[in-house]
């Protein structure tokens, strides 16, 4: 009979929690998750039932490791391994982990809570990988990786409660270098990048958020490696180093040109990603006649980029401002833009 009444409670939980997470949803017209009831809520539903309830994880210090009893030596062969726990919690972060030396691995994960899902900060190099978790996202990131170079993340569903972004994403990448962000999907919250010199982010797909910049310097922006990631369903249009280029139909979820002079960019439409249009270091380009609403950076952002012509474009309801023009870009920019700038009220 306690078998019984065991696999009925276990089988409510995830019912509730399932709903719980399409409540959250309901009624948020800019956000059509229509897709994540069918990918993703099973795979949660799925990954709860089998998952042991755990508390949060703070590990401070290398023997931190054998305190929580994760199987393991820490070494490079024999890593320590966190695995297949549901943590939710009502307060702090889900699972930190800081100045450590061992190697470890964070899997098959399910996190919810208020702050950050995963978070790591002042590891030694290589000693992390972050693979096939699942993290529900409040108002902080999902995966946030500091001060720690060549991690992995890969194959993690990260889903925002909210579509506020900034610091907040489903995957935070914070002067980590030489890192590999791969087959991730996120909803609600996007990939963002701060000076992760030389790391490597490919192959992810992304909705409803895109893939962000922190006024990258030059040496930054020319270090990534950022290939077949999607927004929507689109492939991001990511350009560096390209001169005169010519873009006029509307094939991508989101744009980024780095370095690009003399660019054409007309008759674009580009929603709910993060900004919907980026130039960064790029002059002398004409912006005419895009559509960029419901974005959760900016419609069009410019840094560092001067002599450009943008003009008769409509951004609506974004998070940002219709533009946001650094004084360098705005001075030197001839803009006529048909302001149509409302900003969408966040989400709470």
């Amino acid at each position: 009979m306690s078998s019984v009444r065991s696999g009925f409670g276990r089988r409510l939980l995830i019912l509730v929690s399932i709903l719980f997470i399409l409540s959250m949803f309901t009624g948020t017209k800019e956000s059509d998750l229509s897709y994540l009831s069918i990918r993703g809520f099973q795979q949660i539903s799925n990954q709860i039932s089998s998952l042991t309830p755990q508390s949060a994880i703070l590990i401070e210090i290398d023997y931190n490791f054998t305190d929580f009893g994760f199987i393991g030596n820490g070494s490079e062969v024999n890593p320590f391994i966190i695995e297949d726990y549901n943590i939710t919690v009502s307060n702090g972060n889900c699972i930190k982990i800081k100045s450590t030396t061992k190697f470890f691995i964070i899997r098959n994960c399910y996190t919810d809570g208020p702050l950050i899902g995963i978070g790591v900060e002042d590891l030694a190099p290589g000693t992390a990988s972050i693979i096939n978790n699942t993290l529900i996202i409040g108002h902080a990131a999902g995966i946030q990786i500091q001060s720690s170079n060549n991690i992995t993340i890969s194959n993690n569903t990260c889903i925002g409660k909210y579509r506020d972004e900034g610091v907040n994403t489903g995957i935070t990448l914070y002067k980590s270098e030489n890192s590999i962000i791969s087959n991730n999907t996120a909803y609600n919250k996007g990939i963002r990048l701060w000076e992760g010199f030389n790391s490597i982010i490919r192959n992810n797909s992304l909705y409803n958020c895109g893939i962000s910049y922190n006024r990258p310097s030059y040496a930054e922006s020319h270090s990534y490696i950022i290939e077949n990631n999607l927004v929507n369903n689109k492939p991001i249009g990511y350009f560096i180093d390209q001169n005169s280029l010519n873009i006029q139909s509307s094939l991508y979820g989101q744009l980024i040109l780095i370095h690009c002079d003399n660019s054409n960019i007309q008759n674009q439409v580009i929603s709910n990603s993060f900004h919907g249009i980026s130039l960064i270091q790029s002059r002398y380009s004409l912006l005419n006649n895009n559509t960029c609403n419901n974005n959760t950076g900016s419609g069009i952002y410019l840094f560092e980029s001067s002599f450009n012509d943008v003009h008769n474009n409509t951004c609506e309801y974004n998070l940002e401002e219709y533009m946001m023009l650094p004084l360098i870009s705005t001075l030197l920019a001839s803009i006529v833009c048909l302001f149509i700038t409302r900003k969408r009220k966040k989400k709470r």
